[in-house]
Protein backbone atom coordinates (compact mmCIF):
# COMPACT_ATOMS: atom_id res chain seq x y z
CA UNK A 1 0.00 0.00 0.00
CA UNK A 2 1.26 3.48 -0.81
CA UNK A 3 2.23 5.76 2.01
CA UNK A 4 -0.64 8.11 2.97
CA UNK A 5 1.60 11.17 2.38
CA UNK A 6 1.92 10.23 -1.31
CA UNK A 7 -1.81 9.96 -1.95
CA UNK A 8 -3.77 12.53 -3.90
CA UNK A 9 -7.47 13.35 -3.70
CA UNK A 10 -9.80 10.60 -4.91
CA UNK A 11 -7.37 7.72 -4.33
CA UNK A 12 -8.89 4.51 -2.93
CA UNK A 13 -6.84 2.77 -0.24
CA UNK A 14 -7.42 -0.86 0.73
CA UNK A 15 -5.99 -1.88 4.09
CA UNK A 16 -5.32 -0.06 7.35
CA UNK A 17 -3.61 3.31 6.86
CA UNK A 18 -1.67 5.00 9.62
CA UNK A 19 -3.74 8.15 9.22
CA UNK A 20 -6.69 9.36 7.18
CA UNK A 21 -6.27 12.25 4.74
CA UNK A 22 -9.06 14.52 3.60
CA UNK A 23 -10.24 13.92 0.05
CA UNK A 24 -9.38 10.21 -0.04
CA UNK A 25 -11.76 7.27 0.06
CA UNK A 26 -10.82 4.29 2.22
CA UNK A 27 -11.85 0.64 2.17
CA UNK A 28 -10.73 -0.24 5.67
CA UNK A 29 -10.52 -3.92 6.70
CA UNK A 30 -9.12 -4.33 10.20
CA UNK A 31 -9.33 -6.69 13.15
CA UNK A 32 -8.18 -3.95 15.54
CA UNK A 33 -10.39 -1.46 17.38
CA UNK A 34 -12.25 0.70 16.64
CA UNK A 35 -13.34 -1.52 13.74
CA UNK A 36 -15.05 -4.89 14.14
CA UNK A 37 -13.52 -8.05 12.71
CA UNK A 38 -13.42 -7.97 8.90
CA UNK A 39 -15.79 -5.01 8.92
CA UNK A 40 -15.49 -2.62 5.96
CA UNK A 41 -15.81 1.08 6.71
CA UNK A 42 -17.04 3.24 3.84
CA UNK A 43 -16.39 6.96 3.72
CA UNK A 44 -18.58 7.25 0.61
CA UNK A 45 -20.51 3.96 -0.06
CA UNK A 46 -21.69 5.11 -3.48
CA UNK A 47 -18.09 5.32 -4.68
CA UNK A 48 -16.39 2.58 -2.68
CA UNK A 49 -18.95 -0.24 -2.76
CA UNK A 50 -18.37 -1.21 -6.44
CA UNK A 51 -14.62 -1.20 -5.83
CA UNK A 52 -15.04 -3.29 -2.69
CA UNK A 53 -17.00 -5.87 -4.69
CA UNK A 54 -14.20 -6.08 -7.22
CA UNK A 55 -11.64 -6.59 -4.45
CA UNK A 56 -13.78 -9.35 -2.94
CA UNK A 57 -14.07 -11.08 -6.32
CA UNK A 58 -10.28 -11.45 -6.39
CA UNK A 59 -10.15 -13.16 -2.99
CA UNK A 60 -10.87 -16.90 -2.73
CA UNK A 61 -12.92 -17.05 -5.97
CA UNK A 62 -13.81 -20.75 -5.69
CA UNK A 63 -15.18 -20.53 -2.15
CA UNK A 64 -16.97 -17.30 -2.99
CA UNK A 65 -18.56 -18.88 -6.07
CA UNK A 66 -19.79 -21.86 -4.04
CA UNK A 67 -21.35 -19.52 -1.47
CA UNK A 68 -22.98 -17.45 -4.19
CA UNK A 69 -24.48 -20.52 -5.88
CA UNK A 70 -25.90 -21.72 -2.55
CA UNK A 71 -27.30 -18.24 -1.83
CA UNK A 72 -29.01 -18.16 -5.25
CA UNK A 73 -30.65 -21.52 -4.48
CA UNK A 74 -31.97 -20.22 -1.16
CA UNK A 75 -33.19 -16.98 -2.72
CA UNK A 76 -35.12 -18.88 -5.39
CA UNK A 77 -36.79 -21.26 -2.93
CA UNK A 78 -37.57 -18.59 -0.33
CA UNK A 79 -38.36 -15.51 -2.40
CA UNK A 80 -39.01 -16.67 -5.96
CA UNK A 81 -37.86 -14.80 -9.06
CA UNK A 82 -38.04 -11.36 -7.47
CA UNK A 83 -35.52 -12.14 -4.73
CA UNK A 84 -33.44 -14.21 -7.15
CA UNK A 85 -32.99 -11.40 -9.70
CA UNK A 86 -31.96 -8.92 -6.99
CA UNK A 87 -29.27 -11.26 -5.69
CA UNK A 88 -28.11 -12.10 -9.22
CA UNK A 89 -27.68 -8.41 -10.00
CA UNK A 90 -25.59 -7.99 -6.84
CA UNK A 91 -23.33 -10.96 -7.63
CA UNK A 92 -22.91 -10.36 -11.37
CA UNK A 93 -22.50 -6.60 -11.17
CA UNK A 94 -24.51 -6.23 -14.39
CA UNK A 95 -28.22 -5.85 -15.22
CA UNK A 96 -30.16 -9.14 -15.21
CA UNK A 97 -33.37 -9.93 -17.10
CA UNK A 98 -35.69 -12.99 -16.87
CA UNK A 99 -38.20 -13.67 -19.69
CA UNK A 100 -40.69 -16.43 -20.47
CA UNK A 101 -40.82 -18.50 -23.67
CA UNK A 102 -42.69 -15.69 -25.48
CA UNK A 103 -40.00 -13.14 -24.40
CA UNK A 104 -42.41 -11.48 -21.97
CA UNK A 105 -40.72 -9.84 -18.98
CA UNK A 106 -40.77 -11.86 -15.74
CA UNK A 107 -38.31 -9.93 -13.55
CA UNK A 108 -35.47 -7.47 -13.97
CA UNK A 109 -32.89 -5.70 -11.84
CA UNK A 110 -32.26 -2.85 -11.57
CA UNK A 111 -35.63 -1.30 -12.33
CA UNK A 112 -34.15 1.91 -13.71
CA UNK A 113 -33.44 3.24 -17.20
CA UNK A 114 -30.09 2.06 -18.53
CA UNK A 115 -30.00 3.70 -21.91
CA UNK A 116 -30.32 0.24 -23.49
CA UNK A 117 -33.24 0.25 -25.90
CA UNK A 118 -34.60 -3.22 -25.16
CA UNK A 119 -34.17 -2.82 -21.40
CA UNK A 120 -35.95 0.53 -21.24
CA UNK A 121 -38.84 -0.81 -23.35
CA UNK A 122 -39.20 -3.78 -21.01
CA UNK A 123 -39.15 -1.42 -18.02
CA UNK A 124 -42.23 0.40 -19.33
CA UNK A 125 -43.91 -2.74 -20.74
CA UNK A 126 -43.50 -1.54 -24.33
CA UNK A 127 -43.40 -4.13 -27.14
CA UNK A 128 -40.00 -5.36 -28.25
CA UNK A 129 -38.68 -4.19 -31.59
CA UNK A 130 -38.59 -6.73 -34.42
CA UNK A 131 -34.82 -6.21 -34.79
CA UNK A 132 -34.33 -7.15 -31.13
CA UNK A 133 -36.37 -10.31 -31.53
CA UNK A 134 -34.50 -11.29 -34.67
CA UNK A 135 -31.15 -10.91 -32.94
CA UNK A 136 -32.25 -13.07 -30.02
CA UNK A 137 -33.87 -15.74 -32.19
CA UNK A 138 -30.81 -15.84 -34.43
CA UNK A 139 -28.60 -16.37 -31.41
CA UNK A 140 -30.82 -19.15 -30.04
CA UNK A 141 -30.88 -20.81 -33.43
CA UNK A 142 -27.09 -20.71 -33.47
CA UNK A 143 -27.04 -22.34 -30.02
CA UNK A 144 -29.18 -25.23 -31.24
CA UNK A 145 -27.18 -25.72 -34.42
CA UNK A 146 -23.96 -25.95 -32.42
CA UNK A 147 -25.60 -28.09 -29.71
CA UNK A 148 -24.75 -25.48 -27.07
CA UNK A 149 -26.78 -25.88 -23.88
CA UNK A 150 -24.81 -23.58 -21.57
CA UNK A 151 -25.16 -19.76 -21.51
CA UNK A 152 -23.24 -18.00 -24.29
CA UNK A 153 -21.95 -14.48 -24.82
CA UNK A 154 -23.42 -12.86 -27.95
CA UNK A 155 -22.99 -9.38 -29.46
CA UNK A 156 -25.94 -6.99 -29.61
CA UNK A 157 -26.33 -3.82 -31.62
CA UNK A 158 -28.40 -0.96 -30.22
CA UNK A 159 -30.51 1.20 -32.60
CA UNK A 160 -27.95 4.00 -32.19
CA UNK A 161 -25.21 1.66 -33.47
CA UNK A 162 -23.67 1.07 -30.05
CA UNK A 163 -22.22 -2.44 -29.58
CA UNK A 164 -23.03 -4.39 -26.41
CA UNK A 165 -22.38 -7.94 -25.30
CA UNK A 166 -25.03 -10.08 -23.60
CA UNK A 167 -24.76 -13.35 -21.69
CA UNK A 168 -27.82 -15.33 -22.80
CA UNK A 169 -29.05 -18.73 -21.62
CA UNK A 170 -32.23 -20.77 -22.07
CA UNK A 171 -34.28 -22.02 -19.12
CA UNK A 172 -35.09 -25.58 -20.23
CA UNK A 173 -36.87 -28.50 -18.67
CA UNK A 174 -36.83 -31.96 -20.25
CA UNK A 175 -35.85 -30.41 -23.60
CA UNK A 176 -38.64 -27.83 -23.54
CA UNK A 177 -37.64 -24.13 -23.45
CA UNK A 178 -39.66 -22.34 -20.76
CA UNK A 179 -37.88 -18.99 -20.87
CA UNK A 180 -34.48 -17.40 -20.68
CA UNK A 181 -31.91 -15.33 -18.78
CA UNK A 182 -30.08 -12.30 -20.18
CA UNK A 183 -27.21 -10.42 -18.52
CA UNK A 184 -26.04 -7.18 -20.18
CA UNK A 185 -22.34 -6.28 -20.04
CA UNK A 186 -22.87 -2.70 -18.97
CA UNK A 187 -21.24 -2.05 -15.58
CA UNK A 188 -18.19 -4.32 -15.74
CA UNK A 189 -16.65 -6.88 -18.16
CA UNK A 190 -17.76 -10.51 -18.03
CA UNK A 191 -15.53 -12.96 -16.16
CA UNK A 192 -15.49 -16.79 -16.39
CA UNK A 193 -17.46 -17.23 -13.15
CA UNK A 194 -20.38 -15.32 -14.69
CA UNK A 195 -21.17 -18.24 -17.00
CA UNK A 196 -21.43 -20.59 -14.02
CA UNK A 197 -23.74 -18.18 -12.20
CA UNK A 198 -25.79 -17.70 -15.38
CA UNK A 199 -26.21 -21.47 -15.77
CA UNK A 200 -27.50 -21.74 -12.22
CA UNK A 201 -29.89 -18.86 -12.90
CA UNK A 202 -31.21 -20.74 -15.95
CA UNK A 203 -31.83 -23.82 -13.82
CA UNK A 204 -33.57 -21.78 -11.12
CA UNK A 205 -35.77 -19.86 -13.58
CA UNK A 206 -36.70 -23.17 -15.19
CA UNK A 207 -37.64 -24.55 -11.77
CA UNK A 208 -39.85 -21.54 -10.98
CA UNK A 209 -41.56 -21.54 -14.39
CA UNK A 210 -42.27 -25.27 -14.20
CA UNK A 211 -44.34 -24.63 -11.05
CA UNK A 212 -46.71 -22.29 -12.91
CA UNK A 213 -50.07 -23.76 -14.04
CA UNK A 214 -49.94 -25.00 -17.60
CA UNK A 215 -46.13 -25.08 -17.76
CA UNK A 216 -45.40 -28.19 -15.77
CA UNK A 217 -44.00 -31.02 -17.84
CA UNK A 218 -46.89 -33.41 -18.45
CA UNK A 219 -46.89 -36.63 -16.46
CA UNK A 220 -48.44 -39.86 -17.69
CA UNK A 221 -52.11 -40.57 -17.08
CA UNK A 222 -51.31 -43.10 -14.37
CA UNK A 223 -49.00 -40.67 -12.54
CA UNK A 224 -51.65 -37.93 -12.73
CA UNK A 225 -54.25 -40.19 -11.12
CA UNK A 226 -51.77 -41.30 -8.45
CA UNK A 227 -51.06 -37.67 -7.59
CA UNK A 228 -54.79 -37.07 -7.20
CA UNK A 229 -54.94 -40.01 -4.79
CA UNK A 230 -52.56 -38.14 -2.48
CA UNK A 231 -55.16 -35.47 -1.70
CA UNK A 232 -58.67 -36.83 -2.25
CA UNK A 233 -61.56 -38.10 -0.13
CA UNK A 234 -62.13 -41.88 0.33
CA UNK A 235 -65.11 -41.76 -2.04
CA UNK A 236 -63.08 -40.06 -4.77
CA UNK A 237 -60.23 -42.48 -4.06
CA UNK A 238 -62.48 -45.47 -4.80
CA UNK A 239 -63.42 -43.95 -8.16
CA UNK A 240 -59.79 -43.22 -9.03
CA UNK A 241 -58.75 -46.75 -8.07
CA UNK A 242 -61.43 -48.20 -10.37
CA UNK A 243 -60.10 -46.04 -13.22
CA UNK A 244 -56.58 -47.37 -12.61
CA UNK A 245 -57.78 -50.98 -12.65
CA UNK A 246 -59.65 -50.35 -15.92
CA UNK A 247 -56.38 -49.15 -17.45
CA UNK A 248 -54.91 -52.60 -16.75
CA UNK A 249 -51.79 -51.51 -14.81
CA UNK A 250 -53.12 -52.40 -11.36
CA UNK A 251 -54.52 -55.95 -11.27
CA UNK A 252 -56.71 -57.17 -8.41
CA UNK A 253 -54.91 -58.58 -5.39
CA UNK A 254 -51.51 -57.00 -5.99
CA UNK A 255 -49.61 -55.45 -3.07
CA UNK A 256 -47.51 -52.29 -3.30
CA UNK A 257 -44.79 -50.43 -1.41
CA UNK A 258 -44.18 -46.69 -1.38
CA UNK A 259 -40.60 -45.36 -1.29
CA UNK A 260 -40.16 -41.69 -0.32
CA UNK A 261 -36.92 -39.84 -1.11
CA UNK A 262 -36.42 -36.36 0.41
CA UNK A 263 -34.84 -33.80 -1.91
CA UNK A 264 -32.19 -31.22 -1.04
CA UNK A 265 -32.53 -27.66 -2.35
CA UNK A 266 -30.31 -28.40 -5.34
CA UNK A 267 -32.17 -31.64 -6.07
CA UNK A 268 -35.52 -29.82 -6.07
CA UNK A 269 -34.22 -27.68 -8.93
CA UNK A 270 -33.28 -30.74 -11.00
CA UNK A 271 -36.27 -32.79 -9.81
CA UNK A 272 -37.60 -33.51 -13.30
CA UNK A 273 -34.29 -35.00 -14.39
CA UNK A 274 -34.19 -37.15 -11.24
CA UNK A 275 -37.75 -38.34 -11.90
CA UNK A 276 -36.81 -39.37 -15.43
CA UNK A 277 -33.73 -41.18 -14.10
CA UNK A 278 -35.71 -43.11 -11.48
CA UNK A 279 -38.43 -43.99 -13.99
CA UNK A 280 -35.69 -45.54 -16.12
CA UNK A 281 -34.15 -47.41 -13.16
CA UNK A 282 -37.50 -48.74 -11.89
CA UNK A 283 -39.58 -49.52 -15.00
CA UNK A 284 -41.85 -51.77 -12.94
CA UNK A 285 -43.07 -48.82 -10.84
CA UNK A 286 -44.35 -45.25 -11.06
CA UNK A 287 -42.44 -42.12 -10.04
CA UNK A 288 -44.14 -38.98 -8.69
CA UNK A 289 -42.34 -35.65 -8.31
CA UNK A 290 -43.54 -33.48 -5.41
CA UNK A 291 -42.16 -30.14 -4.27
CA UNK A 292 -39.68 -31.53 -1.72
CA UNK A 293 -39.54 -35.28 -2.39
CA UNK A 294 -39.76 -38.05 -4.96
CA UNK A 295 -42.19 -40.95 -4.52
CA UNK A 296 -41.76 -44.41 -6.02
CA UNK A 297 -44.81 -46.70 -6.06
CA UNK A 298 -43.51 -50.23 -6.56
CA UNK A 299 -45.25 -53.63 -6.77
CA UNK A 300 -44.15 -56.01 -4.03
CA UNK A 301 -42.02 -58.83 -5.54
CA UNK A 302 -43.44 -62.34 -5.33
CA UNK A 303 -40.29 -64.01 -3.98
CA UNK A 304 -38.45 -63.11 -0.74
CA UNK A 305 -35.08 -62.95 -2.52
CA UNK A 306 -36.59 -60.45 -4.98
CA UNK A 307 -37.73 -58.31 -2.04
CA UNK A 308 -34.16 -58.15 -0.76
CA UNK A 309 -32.94 -57.33 -4.25
CA UNK A 310 -35.39 -54.41 -4.43
CA UNK A 311 -34.24 -53.14 -1.01
CA UNK A 312 -30.63 -53.30 -2.21
CA UNK A 313 -31.51 -51.32 -5.36
CA UNK A 314 -33.28 -48.66 -3.30
CA UNK A 315 -30.34 -48.50 -0.91
CA UNK A 316 -27.96 -47.97 -3.86
CA UNK A 317 -30.25 -45.20 -5.16
CA UNK A 318 -30.22 -43.49 -1.76
CA UNK A 319 -26.43 -43.64 -1.59
CA UNK A 320 -26.15 -42.28 -5.13
CA UNK A 321 -28.50 -39.38 -4.30
CA UNK A 322 -26.96 -38.94 -0.81
CA UNK A 323 -30.44 -39.22 0.72
CA UNK A 324 -32.32 -41.78 2.85
CA UNK A 325 -35.04 -43.78 1.10
CA UNK A 326 -38.02 -44.50 3.40
CA UNK A 327 -39.78 -47.72 2.34
CA UNK A 328 -43.32 -48.37 3.57
CA UNK A 329 -44.89 -51.66 4.61
CA UNK A 330 -46.88 -53.45 1.85
CA UNK A 331 -50.45 -52.32 1.22
CA UNK A 332 -53.06 -53.45 -1.29
CA UNK A 333 -55.64 -50.73 -1.76
CA UNK A 334 -54.47 -47.55 -3.49
CA UNK A 335 -57.16 -45.69 -1.60
CA UNK A 336 -54.70 -45.83 1.34
CA UNK A 337 -51.91 -44.19 -0.69
CA UNK A 338 -52.40 -40.81 1.02
CA UNK A 339 -52.20 -42.40 4.48
CA UNK A 340 -49.05 -44.35 3.58
CA UNK A 341 -47.45 -41.23 2.08
CA UNK A 342 -48.27 -39.19 5.21
CA UNK A 343 -46.64 -41.82 7.42
CA UNK A 344 -43.52 -41.90 5.24
CA UNK A 345 -43.33 -38.12 5.45
CA UNK A 346 -43.58 -38.22 9.25
CA UNK A 347 -40.85 -40.86 9.32
CA UNK A 348 -38.55 -38.54 7.34
CA UNK A 349 -39.39 -35.61 9.62
CA UNK A 350 -39.01 -37.37 12.97
CA UNK A 351 -36.29 -39.89 12.21
CA UNK A 352 -33.19 -39.60 14.42
CA UNK A 353 -29.83 -38.77 12.77
CA UNK A 354 -28.86 -42.46 12.66
CA UNK A 355 -31.89 -43.13 10.41
CA UNK A 356 -31.21 -40.21 8.05
CA UNK A 357 -28.06 -41.60 6.51
CA UNK A 358 -28.11 -42.47 2.78
CA UNK A 359 -29.60 -45.89 2.08
CA UNK A 360 -32.90 -47.73 2.44
CA UNK A 361 -34.80 -47.31 5.75
CA UNK A 362 -37.88 -49.39 6.53
CA UNK A 363 -40.63 -47.25 8.00
CA UNK A 364 -41.87 -50.21 10.07
CA UNK A 365 -38.69 -49.93 12.17
CA UNK A 366 -39.62 -46.32 12.99
CA UNK A 367 -43.30 -46.92 13.76
CA UNK A 368 -43.04 -46.78 17.56
CA UNK A 369 -40.83 -43.68 17.47
CA UNK A 370 -43.22 -41.85 15.13
CA UNK A 371 -46.29 -42.85 17.13
CA UNK A 372 -45.01 -41.78 20.54
CA UNK A 373 -43.37 -38.56 19.31
CA UNK A 374 -46.56 -37.60 17.51
CA UNK A 375 -48.73 -38.36 20.52
CA UNK A 376 -46.40 -36.59 22.94
CA UNK A 377 -46.34 -33.44 20.80
CA UNK A 378 -50.08 -33.36 20.07
CA UNK A 379 -51.53 -33.91 23.56
CA UNK A 380 -50.64 -33.77 27.23
CA UNK A 381 -49.22 -37.19 28.05
CA UNK A 382 -47.41 -36.57 31.34
CA UNK A 383 -50.49 -37.71 33.26
CA UNK A 384 -50.23 -41.18 31.69
CA UNK A 385 -46.78 -41.77 33.18
CA UNK A 386 -47.32 -43.77 36.37
CA UNK A 387 -45.65 -42.30 39.52
CA UNK A 388 -43.73 -45.57 39.92
CA UNK A 389 -41.66 -44.57 36.86
CA UNK A 390 -40.70 -41.28 38.54
CA UNK A 391 -39.89 -43.19 41.76
CA UNK A 392 -37.39 -45.36 39.91
CA UNK A 393 -35.95 -42.35 38.08
CA UNK A 394 -35.31 -40.50 41.36
CA UNK A 395 -33.82 -43.59 42.98
CA UNK A 396 -31.41 -44.07 40.07
CA UNK A 397 -30.33 -40.44 40.24
CA UNK A 398 -29.66 -40.56 43.98
CA UNK A 399 -27.98 -44.00 44.07
CA UNK A 400 -26.31 -44.05 40.61
CA UNK A 401 -28.18 -47.22 39.62
CA UNK A 402 -29.89 -48.25 36.36
CA UNK A 403 -33.13 -49.81 37.57
CA UNK A 404 -35.43 -47.79 35.29
CA UNK A 405 -33.40 -48.65 32.19
CA UNK A 406 -33.38 -52.30 33.27
CA UNK A 407 -37.17 -52.29 33.60
CA UNK A 408 -37.62 -50.50 30.23
CA UNK A 409 -35.45 -53.01 28.37
CA UNK A 410 -37.11 -55.96 30.10
CA UNK A 411 -40.61 -54.76 29.12
CA UNK A 412 -39.49 -53.78 25.59
CA UNK A 413 -38.32 -57.40 25.04
CA UNK A 414 -41.74 -58.81 26.02
CA UNK A 415 -40.40 -59.82 29.46
CA UNK A 416 -38.03 -62.35 27.94
CA UNK A 417 -35.23 -62.69 30.52
CA UNK A 418 -32.65 -64.10 28.14
CA UNK A 419 -33.20 -61.48 25.41
CA UNK A 420 -33.28 -58.60 27.91
CA UNK A 421 -30.08 -59.80 29.61
CA UNK A 422 -28.30 -59.94 26.24
CA UNK A 423 -29.50 -56.41 25.39
CA UNK A 424 -28.23 -55.11 28.74
CA UNK A 425 -24.97 -57.08 28.53
CA UNK A 426 -25.54 -58.58 32.01
CA UNK A 427 -25.96 -62.09 33.37
CA UNK A 428 -29.48 -63.48 33.65
CA UNK A 429 -29.17 -63.68 37.45
CA UNK A 430 -28.08 -60.02 37.59
CA UNK A 431 -31.21 -59.10 35.69
CA UNK A 432 -33.41 -61.11 38.07
CA UNK A 433 -31.78 -59.40 41.06
CA UNK A 434 -32.44 -55.94 39.60
CA UNK A 435 -36.08 -56.74 38.79
CA UNK A 436 -36.58 -57.99 42.36
CA UNK A 437 -35.29 -54.64 43.63
CA UNK A 438 -37.68 -52.83 41.28
CA UNK A 439 -40.66 -54.77 42.65
CA UNK A 440 -39.66 -53.88 46.22
CA UNK A 441 -39.27 -50.18 45.44
CA UNK A 442 -42.61 -49.74 43.66
CA UNK A 443 -44.57 -52.44 45.59
CA UNK A 444 -45.84 -54.07 42.36
CA UNK A 445 -45.76 -57.57 40.89
CA UNK A 446 -44.15 -57.58 37.44
CA UNK A 447 -45.82 -60.91 36.67
CA UNK A 448 -49.22 -59.19 36.37
CA UNK A 449 -50.19 -58.28 32.80
CA UNK A 450 -51.84 -54.99 33.75
CA UNK A 451 -48.80 -53.86 35.70
CA UNK A 452 -46.53 -54.61 32.76
CA UNK A 453 -48.76 -52.66 30.37
CA UNK A 454 -48.98 -49.57 32.63
CA UNK A 455 -45.26 -49.48 33.35
CA UNK A 456 -44.30 -50.27 29.74
CA UNK A 457 -46.41 -47.38 28.44
CA UNK A 458 -45.03 -45.08 31.14
CA UNK A 459 -41.43 -45.94 30.23
CA UNK A 460 -42.05 -45.21 26.54
CA UNK A 461 -43.91 -41.96 27.20
CA UNK A 462 -41.10 -40.82 29.48
CA UNK A 463 -38.57 -41.50 26.70
CA UNK A 464 -40.42 -39.37 24.12
CA UNK A 465 -42.15 -36.83 26.37
CA UNK A 466 -41.26 -33.19 25.77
Amino acid sequence: MDEPEALSGGTVVVGQPQEFLDGNFYLVCSQQPPWEENRVSYADPALTLPLYREVCRLLEPERRLARQLAALDRACLEGGLEKLVQLAWEYLGNPVLFVDRAFNLLEMAPRTELGVDRWDKALYSEPMEESDLQQILQALKGFRNKHLVTPQIIPHTEPDGRQLRCLVGAAQKEGDCLGGVEIIELCRPFVPQDKILAQRLCDLVSHQLSLLPGLTAPAGRVEQILQQLLSCSPEEGEKLQRRLKQMGDFPEGRFYELASIPLSMNQRITGSSLRALLAEKYPEGWCLLLEDQLLLLLPVPDLPEKEQELADRLSATGIEMEQPVYLSMPFRSLVHLEQIWHFNREAARLAPPSQRKPGCRKVADLFELIFFRTVCHSMETAGFIHPAVHTLEEYDRENKTELLETLSVFLAHNCDLNEAARALYVHRNTLLYRLHRVEKLIHMDLKETGTRQVLGLGCKLRMYHG
